[in-house]
């Protein structure tokens, strides 16, 4: 009877120590505003309550591009070119707790 008790409360303390370890997980898909395609998708996390996912967010990625401007003396000219650009995504799809 006491290894039963022993146990049993062994196992609640477990469950209490392993929930207290757990983060509240939110899935959030975006996807390019106007458009629809496969989903960026950001886990947002918290320790006490699932996170709310924000309507939109700005996706900024930086980008060079490279000219190539044929001279009629054979020789080429090249011209680069670099910078931020950015889009907005709006929310597609919220789901707490994850998968």
């Amino acid at each position: 009877m006491k290894f039963r008790m022993l146990l049993s409360f062994s196992f609640l303390a477990f469950s209490q120590q392993t929930l207290a370890n757990d983060e509240f997980e939110t899935v959030c898909g975006y996807v390019p505003q106007g458009t629809f395609q496969q989903p960026k998708e950001i886990v947002l996390s918290d320790p006490d309550t699932y996170p709310k996912c924000p309507a939109e967010v700005t996706v900024v990625d930086s980008t060079y591009q490279t000219i190539i401007i044929p001279m009629s003396d054979g020789n080429d000219i090249i011209v680069g070119d670099s910078g931020p650009t950015s889009e907005i995504y709006t929310l597609l799809y919220e789901v707490p707790g994850g998968y």
